[in-house]
């Protein structure tokens, strides 16, 4: 048996390179080509992070980026090059929806949102990867976050500045009283808000709608700062404001928030729930109200503690199939009282009955302190290629991870070594500079990568520099092998 041959470690290292410059790329790789940026995103809901202990499908994750975690100079004016990607086993990298709700290069300020197909809870590891960098990169795919397909019915960013207050679900844009009322604020919690001045403001989000059509289970949520009177923050109705059907509130005598609903048009009295907590002047809060038809009953969450569900005098188990006739932000139905004075932003409505860690996840997501998203360290192009800074990955197993995250950088190569002309080193000249030096012409010796590390790109130049040379030298010998098999009797 022949003896098993060491490996020194220099050798280990041009091994290593000669795999990556040798072996073709991953095709799910290729499409990231044209993205030279790139960072990972813990999603953590761990009790350092989130604190969610449940998986939540389907989520919208709220991506905040500014001028600490973000250098806008590298993306394109509008942030139309970034991408998201998470990793699916057996398929690899695959690029999730993402809706940019605000990119502000001026400001260095910007917010998106990424529809990631489930949030593991209780978990540090979950990780998904943001790309940029692509100047030329086209349109992202239209592809959205908040579609009827994720039991989204309505969902308004509340950033409109002109008179038209756009909706993301159904793209079923409403109208507010006039350009201005409400105003847009650039102090929301997320981006742009309305403020309603309390006396005559609201926003008409249009009549004969399906919204809620037959939903058997409902959930309205709006983050509100409540700053002069309470009032309503958003209703359906059938009858043009005398039938609500599920409306959202804030009560001026106990500053609390409520939910009223009913299950038929004719259904009296309205059925109520008050939430447990009262809402402070001059504070954000994230305020939801579930309402089960069939199971008749009516939850009220303020922030990421929901109430006990309360029984409701429910005659039906789910809403009439005919459209909304009205449905208001800010005001009754009717558009003539209840006006709410104070900001409105993130108001979103569901078919189906949020469960307490979905609940959760928004408000720990959303606040401006956040605890789910957390930026690792980035992989940053220096010219020829090389990765440098001390890259944490948190994970990640570059060798055999089924996601690499790598990048295929445009730069000369050597193939001017196949011009005519071209000067081939001697294999007796060769063989010489080896025994002499103990390493291949042009590549580091073991001791200068073990006190200077590696470039890499430069280290594959030359590699790929000595291939070109072994295919030369085959050319030769093939050629010397011909003539003597043609010179045989």
């Amino acid at each position: 048996m022949r003896p098993m041959t060491r490996i020194p470690s220099q050798a280990k290292l041009l091994l290593l390179s000669l795999s990556l410059l040798g072996t073709a790329a991953p095709s799910r790789a290729d499409a990231f080509d044209d993205w030279p940026y790139s960072t990972p995103i813990k999603l953590n809901t761990t009790a350092s992070g989130a604190n969610v202990t449940g998986n939540v499908s389907d989520f919208p994750v709220l991506i905040r980026l500014n001028a600490t975690n973000f250098n806008f100079d590298q993306a394109k004016t509008d942030g139309s090059d970034v991408r998201f990607f998470h990793n699916v086993p057996g398929t690899g990298a695959v690029e999730l929806p993402r809706e940019i709700e605000r990119w502000d290069k001026t400001n260095k300020l910007a917010e998106v949102w990424v529809l990631v197909d489930q949030v593991l809870g209780n978990n540090g590891d979950q990780a998904i990867v943001m790309r940029w960098g692509n100047l030329s990169a086209p349109a992202a795919p239209l592809t959205s976050v908040f579609t009827t397909t994720n039991n989204f019915r309505g969902v308004w960013h509340m950033d409109a500045s002109g008179s038209t207050l756009f909706e993301a679900a159904q793209a079923h844009n409403g109208t507010k009283k006039a350009s201005g009322e409400p105003a847009t604020s650039s102090s929301g919690l997320i981006g742009n808000a309305q403020d309603f001045d309390g006396s005559n403001d609201y926003a008409n989000l249009g009549g004969n709608f399906n919204w809620i059509n037959g939903a058997s289970q409902v959930t309205v949520q709006a983050w509100v700062r409540r700053e002069d009177n309470a009032g309503k923050i958003i209703g359906f109705s059938r009858n043009g404001g005398t039938n609500s059907r599920v409306q959202l509130g804030v009560d001026g005598t106990t500053n609390k928030a409520f939910l009223e609903a009913r299950s038929t048009d004719t259904e009296n009295p309205l059925s109520s729930t008050p939430s447990s907590t009262s809402l402070s002047a001059n504070t954000w809060y994230l305020v939801t109200g579930m309402v089960d038809f069939t199971a008749k009953t009516i939850t009220m969450c303020v922030n990421s503690a929901c109430d006990a569900p309360t029984t409701a005098n429910f005659s039906a188990n789910s809403l009439p199939t005919s459209n909304s006739s009205n449905a208001v932000m800010g005001a009754e139905e009717t558009l003539t009282a209840n006006f709410f004075g104070g900001k409105i932003d993130e108001v979103r409505i569901s078919n189906v009955a949020r469960s307490a860690d979905w609940i959760k996840l928004c408000y720990q997501n959303q606040i401006s302190a956040q605890k789910l998203v957390q930026f690792q360290s980035q992989f940053l192009p220096l010219a020829g290629g090389v990765v440098y800074g001390d890259v944490n990955m948190n994970g990640y197993d570059l060798l055999n991870a089924s996601m690499v995250m790598t990048k295929k950088w445009k730069i000369p190569t050597p193939d001017y070594v196949f011009e005519d002309g071209y000067a081939l080193p001697g294999l007796t000249e060769t063989a010489k500079y080896i025994k002499e030096n103990r390493h291949l012409p042009g590549i580091p010796s073991a001791k200068q990568l073990e006190s200077e590390g590696m470039d890499l790109a430069s280290m594959n130049l030359q590699l790929l520099k000595q291939l070109e040379h072994m295919q030369l030298y085959i050319f030769q010998l093939e050629d010397r092998i011909k003539a003597v098999e043609e010179r045989k009797p």
